[in-house]
């Protein structure tokens, strides 16, 4: 065309062209992005499976964020019934509550809880969508027209004839349920079905009301007319509400039909289109997973841990927890139906798996099961524990591929206490730690883990010990299986701490998927273990025929708070209380050094500690202390080798006994009652030395502490003859350098020192109790102090309060 001799008509082909440009870049603009924020209320106390409010809202979160065939959404989820930041309630394009109702106290509702239904009803004002589900939609009548006016309908609990003043009903059957107009956008892809639900019907509408449409309906067994269960309304502002009083039961968003109506209208309030399919959401079936324990390292509250890791893991709502205490629980046939097996156990001082036990447990690796490890689960079944009958070389070796060795100079912890977490370099890119930020952890850190085989690093940790970083957390498969290891979780506290890997590793280990998001583990946190948990600390209890803490798994109940009772000679230190503590001193650990006391222990339930120094991660820790079961007297020395001194003696006979070790840089001796009772040659292996506390009746973490009573302890420099039973109470000379004969107890609760070094002994009430005070509060420095020619390294630790 020649526009020079039509200029009027090229002006206007450009013209022309600038719109249909305009046009075109109109019409493949994106569609806004649609906020969907969901709200779940606080679990308070249905049994479980039931009212899974927060499960509800999380596994909602995940569905939607993986839906493909709807997009350009995006979603929120908060709990306890009301975000922290209620601003983000301003951009939302629907609102959606599971909560408890307010039928019992109405700020039990957590909509009626301080200016919260004033806020909602300024964000409804905007045309913001709104959605009740199960036990949300019992509202207060006195707010009918505004409930009726967002949401269509509720459940009326006050205007009723009945004495409970209930205007509608709630019965549980089973029975099929229809569409009510199957031509609603939330009724795309959905096909009537079968319900097992507590169902809410004779709900309270407004009369006549055209705007509601039935949306989910049923009859109750025995009624001659169908009764809305399900219902959605539109707005004349354009808002949409939706109401449901199903969902109940947590199994039945196993039911395709069921879940694809919930997020059909999910999507619809918040105006999006509804696909003509439906939303589509894939939820396979539910992974079992088993945690084996019922029994640990008497320092491992193995109760409190695994009552830790039942909600940590269960935050994936794809993941049903069980447990068992019985090991070889492992041997039964239909293993394979859980995806999952969570070991928190160590036999230690117990017998091993059964021959079935194991095979079962090889085969069910071998052909795909998940594992998880979890801390000083890798203690178990070797060669370097006290049963050491019960050693596994394919587990110590194969199925777990970094394992505590008790070789001295091997494996060790630096002290319980709080330290950083970061990802390595393959965890920056494996689907359990990506994105992972780095994290603070309250836990032991465990350096030194033995094994050749190779592993991928997720995690690590420096440790204030080897001053090196130290794996925290790897994976690695065995036959098909996939396994997760990680060392930390030491406490409750610590598995909270971690929480976020642990879930995340579990469902890896399972084969799951990711999560779409990671859950708040802070609500795992007191925990509520309802009616139907197949599992509870108070339930293991009983079963054990216990009503508190035993030393044996965990912390030691406190049973008489006084520090004095009747002694040997005079009063002694009822060491049930929680033993005493002296301020450390060079003195203590230099060697030879002779230890004496007189014990009375009442049995052999757990290990007794009869005196210690310093923590276990040091090299001169030395302890005395019964074995449980045989009682037998013995000593931990873990700088030397062996690191073990075993007597066959039993102490635990509820009578007084005479104590004594002789310590010497090649021998260590023990005595009994005026009588030699062990003889070992030692080498120390040089190590570090964790300067600490001297402690009787308990370790210096607390953690173990004696069932009974300690008297007229006496250290010394110095090698003592014991040819006899002392007639009397012990005597200071030039050698003693700590000599207490609890005989009393000044205001400031210190058992006065009657050796020339004036080192008094406090007691502490319940004192295994605190170490977490101590043990968080420990500060270390590394200097070097000289022990004989080869001294060993010294790290000095100082505690709070000296």
């Amino acid at each position: 065309m020649n526009h020079r001799r039509f200029p009027r008509l090229g002006t206007l082909c450009v013209v022309v062209a600038g719109l249909l440009g305009w046009c075109t870049q109109t019409n493949s603009a994106e569609p806004p992005v649609r906020k969907i924020v969901l709200i779940a209320g606080p679990i308070t106390g249905h049994p479980k499976h039931a009212h899974e409010y927060e499960k509800n809202v999380i596994l909602l979160k995940h569905l939607l964020d993986t839906c493909p065939n709807v997009k350009g959404i995006k979603t929120e989820a908060h709990f306890k019934g009301w975000p922290e930041d209620e601003r983000t309630l301003e951009d939302a394009d629907t609102i959606v509550m599971i909560s408890d109702g307010g039928d019992h106290r109405e700020t039990d509702h957590p909509l009626y809880v301080g200016d919260r239904f004033n806020k909602l009803a300024k964000q409804m004002a905007r045309g913001c969508g709104y959605v009740q589900f199960h036990w949300t939609t019992f509202n207060p009548s006195r707010v009918h027209n505004q409930i009726t006016e967002w949401v269509g309908g509720y459940f009326d609990y006050e205007k009723g004839p009945a004495a409970n003043k209930w205007f509608s009903a709630i019965q549980t059957w089973e029975g099929p349920v229809s569409l009510g107009t199957p031509e609603h956008p939330i009724s795309r892809g959905v096909k009537p079905f079968t319900l097992r639900e507590e169902f809410y019907f004779n709900l309270r509408f407004r009369e006549q009301d055209a705007r509601v449409k039935p949306i989910i309906v049923t009859r109750p067994p025995g009624a001659k007319v169908d009764q809305t269960v399900g219902w959605a309304v539109e707005r004349q502002d354009g808002g949409r509400g939706f109401g449901f009083t199903g969902g109940h039961f947590y199994s039945n968003w196993w039911l395709p039909d069921f879940r694809r109506t919930v997020l059909n209208a999910i999507v619809w309030t918040a105006k999006v289109d509804v696909p003509e399919g439906g939303v589509e959401s894939s939820l396979p079936e539910p992974t079992k997973a088993l945690i084996v324990t019922g029994y640990n390292h008497p320092a491992h509250d193995w109760r409190k841990v695994t009552a830790a890791l039942i909600p940590v893991l269960e935050q994936d709502p794809r993941i049903q927890v069980e447990v068992t205490e019985q090991p070889n629980d492992l041997a039964q046939e239909n293993l394979s139906r859980y995806g999952l097996i969570v070991f928190n156990y160590s036999n230690w001082d117990r017998a091993g798996l059964t021959d079935a036990a194991k095979q079962n447990f090889m085969n069910y690796l071998r052909a795909g099961g998940g594992l998880m490890i979890v801390h000083f689960a890798n203690g178990a079944f070797t060669n370097t524990i006290p049963n050491k009958e019960s050693d596994w070389p394919e587990f110590r070796t194969q199925i777990v591929r970094r394992i505590w060795d008790h070789t001295p100079g091997l494996s060790g912890h630096d002290a319980y206490g709080k330290f950083q977490v970061e990802t390595t370099a393959a965890g920056d890119k494996h689907e359990i730690t990506q994105g992972l930020p780095p994290f603070e952890t309250e836990d032991e850190l465990y350096f030194r883990q033995q094994g050749t085989l190779p592993i991928i690093p997720l995690l690590t940790a420096t440790s204030k010990v080897t001053k090196q970083a130290e794996p925290m957390a790897w994976v690695y498969e065995y036959g098909k299986g996939r396994i997760f290891q990680t060392v930390l979780g030491h406490a409750d506290v610590s598995v909270r701490k971690a929480g976020l890997v642990m879930r995340r590793g579990a469902a890896w280990a399972a084969n799951l998927p990711p999560l779409s998001f990671d859950p708040p583990v802070s609500l795992t946190e007191n925990y509520l273990f309802r009616d139907g948990s197949s599992w509870s600390p108070a339930s293991s209890l009983k079963a054990a025929g216990l009503t508190a803490p035993t030393p044996g798994a965990g912390p030691i109940p406190v049973k008489n708070p006084m520090p004095l009772s009747e002694g040997k000679f005079g009063k002694g230190l009822n060491a049930v209380s929680g033993g005493a503590f002296v301020k450390g001193r060079a003195d203590f650990r230099q060697f030879p050094i002779t230890v004496e006391c007189w014990v009375r222990l009442k049995n052999a339930s757990s290990y007794n500690i009869l005196v210690a120094n310093e923590l276990k991660s040091s090299a001169t820790h030395w302890e005395i202390f019964t074995m449980p079961a045989s009682g037998e007297l013995t000593a931990y020395l873990p700088g030397m080798a062996p690191d073990h001194v075993r007597s066959k003696t039993n102490l635990c006979d509820d009578k007084w006994h005479h104590v004594a070790m002789i310590v010497e840089k090649t021998r260590i001796r023990l005595f009994a009652d005026g009588m030699q009772v062990a003889d070992q040659a030692v080498k120390f292996n040089d190590g570090n030395s964790v300067a600490g506390d001297l402690a009787i009746g308990s370790l210096v973490a607390r953690e173990i502490g004696c069932n009974g009573l300690v008297d007229e302890v006496r250290i010394s420099n110095s090698i003592r003859e014991i040819k006899s039973l002392p007639t009397a109470p012990f005597e200071a000379d030039d050698t003693t350098i700590g000599l207490w004969h609890f005989d009393e107890l000044d205001a400031e609760k210190k058992f006065p020192d009657s050796s020339k070094l004036k080192s008094p002994a406090v007691a502490e009430l319940d004192s295994v109790k605190k170490k977490d005070r101590q043990l968080s509060k420990a500060k270390i420095t590394l200097e070097r102090k000289p022990w004989g020619s080869n001294g060993p390294r010294m790290i000095r630790e100082t505690t709070a309060g000296g």
